[in-house]
């Protein structure tokens, strides 16, 4: 089979696609890197490429379908329309965030979703879809220089949990939630109102999509003639809000840890921004691209996370941090709950009580040797089923019924 990836994107993405890479040439696929820095010569080879038959496009976030001189016409995929090469293409992001895009998919289009309640979504607001397809993100153990391929890293090739130099870190951006205001700029008040009162809710309540919440207080205000044509333009105006909602609790959780005395590291942009008591316990590391919180990861006795708007999904900030022999100390969803156990291979805590996260830490701290149980765990649980070449094998397989 033909496999067709893409390259200079969304800097994450662009290693997914190069982990999926690794793994599909190692299963014995064709593959070929798309580079969207420079279409027009990545796209004569593209037409040599194709076999029409036996050629899948996969991707991250809609690439190569948007604003591609060669792939597209603005928004509209004239090449994939053309060739009606499959299209495969996994959306990290919830769904609201693409309405846009939505108008304009190709007709060999499959979505996959990284949580369960965008599947929901999908059914609800946009069944013409295909969109029924659950997958998770995953994590890469770090290789360094031993040569070994990735199905052949073991806990051997990771540093001693007690010999790691680093407590907790942190790997993710920080914004401001407040920066946020300016897209309100315009609007009445009583629609920036509304939208302050749906981030307190929301912060009070966590456990809430916030879609699932926007829809119930708006039918508190408008009743049952509320259609899902009008939710479904709302939810795509409130994006900002799934925005700022996270880096609210992000910031909360790295703030707790350090006010509570500990040093934590942070790998990200926009610390120096964050309001906490004690500063000088954050070390800031700027931003840094994958590779580089990989390493750092892999430095660490705990990796902190916490979660996107993701309630029935997970992150891969999670298996990163698992297979590169960290704990993971973890907020909650349903997707997390399935698959690891707090205490035996993951440590949760609960955003509606985040003042509690310094006490399971501090446990982690003062337990080394429950904790090294801990990370060895969490490493053989997802060394079992959450890397990327679990993912290509999974993909193999829906690649091979269309």
């Amino acid at each position: 089979m033909k496999i067709v990836l893409f390259k200079n994107t969304v800097e994450s993405q662009e290693f997914f696609s190069f982990e999926l890479a690794y793994a599909f040439e190692n299963m014995g696929h064709e593959v070929y890197i798309y580079d969207c820095n420079e279409p027009f010569m990545s796209f004569s080879k593209l037409e040599n490429f194709v076999e029409p038959g036996n050629t899948v496009v996969f991707a991250f976030n809609f690439n190569g379908m948007i604003n591609d001189p060669c792939l597209c016409k603005g928004r509209d995929p004239v090449w994939l329309k053309k060739t009606g090469i499959p299209y495969y293409n996994m959306i990290v992001d919830h769904p609201y965030y693409y309405h846009q895009e939505f108008l304009h998919i190709p007709p060999q289009y499959v979505q996959i979703c990284i949580d369960r309640n965008h599947i929901r979504y999908m059914k609800r607001y946009f069944p013409h879809i295909d969109s029924d397809h659950y997958m998770e993100l995953a994590g890469t153990q770090l290789s360094a220089d031993s040569g070994k391929m990735q199905w052949e890293l073991s806990t051997d090739d990771l540093i001693p949990y007690e010999k790691r130099p680093d407590d907790i870190i942190f790997t993710g951006n920080y914004i401001l939630p407040e920066s946020y205001e300016k897209f309100l700029k315009g609007c009445d008040q009583p629609v920036i109102d509304f939208y302050h009162s749906l981030f307190r809710e929301l912060r009070e309540n966590p456990d809430e999509t916030l879609e699932d919440h926007a829809e119930k207080r708006i039918r508190e205000v408008f009743g049952d003639k509320v259609t899902d044509e009008y939710l479904r333009d709302c939810f795509e105006n409130m994006i900002f809000l799934d925005l700022q909602i996270r880096h609210q609790f992000r910031g909360q959780a790295v703030a707790a840890i350090a006010d509570a005395g500990y040093k934590i590291t942070v790998y990200g942009a926009g610390y120096e921004d964050l309001p906490c008591k004690h500063p000088e316990n954050i070390i800031n590391k700027g931003n840094v691209n994958s590779l580089k919180c990989l390493e750092a990861i892999a430095q660490a006795r705990v990796s902190l996370n916490v979660m996107p708007w993701f309630k029935d999904g997970a992150h891969d900030r999670v298996f990163n941090t698992m297979l590169n022999g960290a704990i993971s100390l973890s907020d909650h969803s349903r997707a997390l709950d399935d698959y690891f156990v707090d205490g035996k291979n993951i440590v949760f805590y609960d955003l509606k009580n985040i003042d509690k996260l310094v006490e399971r830490y501090a446990w982690i701290m003062d337990h080394p040797a429950e904790a090294k149980d801990i990370a060895l765990a969490g490493y053989e649980e997802a060394k079992k089923a959450h890397t990327w070449q679990h993912r290509a094998v999974e993909l193999e397989k829906m690649f091979k019924l269309a």
